[in-house]
This record gives structure tokens, sequence and C-alpha cells, in this order.
């Protein structure tokens, strides 16, 4: 288990419920927390691409900056809270 609290077996979790799994598939996390600041955010960022051993690119966001509702929708429905 990383600094992060992600296991292998969590990052194969969020894959496989978005069906998009694939050797080497970025990770989309979507940080939950109404907040988090722009520093932390920034930290978190940079610690999970920089520090980690993943063998993986991630995209991360912030849901209360999501301004597209379908996104969001997408994201209440398929997200998986870790």
């Amino acid at each position: 288990m990383q600094k992060t609290g992600l296991t292998d077996n969590d990052i194969q979790k969020i894959k496989e419920a978005a069906n998009t799994y694939k050797r080497y598939s970025d990770i989309d996390l979507c940080i939950m927390d109404e907040n988090i600041d722009y520093n932390t955010f920034l930290k978190f960022a940079d610690f999970i691409e920089n520090e980690t051993n993943f063998p993986y690119t991630f995209d991360i966001c912030v849901y209360k900056n999501i301004k597209n509702e379908a996104l969001k929708k997408h994201i209440d429905d398929r997200g998986i809270l870790l």
C-alpha cells in the first residue's frame, strides 16, 4: 500500500467500475472534500504523480469545481468512494 492508501486492488476496482481498464490506463480521481483548498490539492496531485510508484497517470479533479453536469452524474452513478 502506498502513502495514498490506494492498493493495487483499489486501482483495479476503479478502472473496472467504468469498464475501461487497460494495461497502463490512466486513473481518474475526483476529490469529494468540499473544504479542500488549492494548495492541498496541488500537494496531493504532485505527490500522487511524482512520489508514488504507480505505473499509471492520473486525472485529478475536485467535485465542487466541475461545471459539466453529465460528468457529475457519471461520477455520482459510477464512482467508487475510497
